[in-house]
């Protein structure tokens, strides 16, 4: 390209601005793949935004990072599971 410098570009990424409510927790439903069973839980997300915090109704505060959740989605039912 003409006028380009060779080692010169540069690309500055905004903060990640997690929202008030997700810092503080809100009601999700939650469900795996392996079972039917949807759970009701309280999902928090650290200030940061790297990692996920849900707390169900047992109390159990598992924590999750981002890339090993399979998918996300809005809606009253899960989706129907797609075979690899």
């Amino acid at each position: 390209m003409a006028g380009a410098q060779p080692g010169v570009h540069a690309l500055q990424l905004e903060p990640v601005s997690v929202p008030e409510g997700l810092k503080k927790g809100s009601r999700f439903m939650r469900w795996d793949d392996d079972s039917s069973a949807v759970t009701p839980v309280t999902l928090r997300v650290d200030p940061q935004g790297y990692f996920l915090y849900w707390t169900d109704q047992n109390k159990a505060v598992p924590a999750a990072e981002w890339d090993a959740l399979g998918s996300f989605h809005s809606g009253i039912k899960p989706p129907a599971a797609v075979p690899p």
